[in-house]
């Protein structure tokens, strides 16, 4: 009896990694829609599954809707306060609703939560420069560059995108 439990939350797993798995392939073809639904069916069955909260807040945020992005944050967050992806989206929906300093400062503690990743330290840097913010950029900048040596060509193309 219990090795048939054992299996049966095996297969569960599965199918629920299979979902994710997919979800994620058809956000990152742009299909959005169908990466939704996957994203709902699985917070449906497992409503404690982080990174469906992680991938559905991708979903919205790439789709425009920031705040309820922000909120798929704000759960996985909830479950995983480390988690610097979440951080690290929160900062950005909140960036987009105008709340720029505390998406920066969340920005920030995806940073110090997870400092060998690129990607908090760059929307960092997108943030600053639109929003007109330089100083704050010049530091995140001089660190990006002294911790990611082989992503210089992108920092300093960024950098003169925003001087243009």
């Amino acid at each position: 009896m219990a090795t048939r439990a054992r299996a049966s939350r095996r297969t569960r797993r599965e199918l629920l990694d299979a979902k994710l798995q997919d979800a994620t392939r058809l956000a990152s073809e742009g299909d959005f829609v169908r990466a939704e639904k996957l994203l709902m069916q699985v917070l449906k069955t497992s409503p404690k599954e982080i990174a469906a909260y992680d991938a559905l807040g991708f979903v919205q945020f790439f789709q425009g809707r920031f705040s309820e992005a922000q909120e798929c944050c704000e759960r996985s967050i909830a479950l995983a306060p480390g988690n610097a992806y979440a951080h690290k989206g929160w900062g950005l929906c909140v960036a987009k609703q105008g709340r720029v300093d505390e998406g920066l400062a969340s920005l920030e503690r995806a940073m110090a939560l997870q400092p060998d990743w690129f990607d908090p330290y760059w929307d960092f840097l997108i943030v600053c420069g639109e929003n007109r913010r330089a100083k704050e950029a010049r530091k995140v900048l001089a660190l990006a560059r002294e911790r990611f040596p082989e992503k210089r060509c992108e920092l300093d193309q960024l950098v003169r995108h925003f001087r243009q």
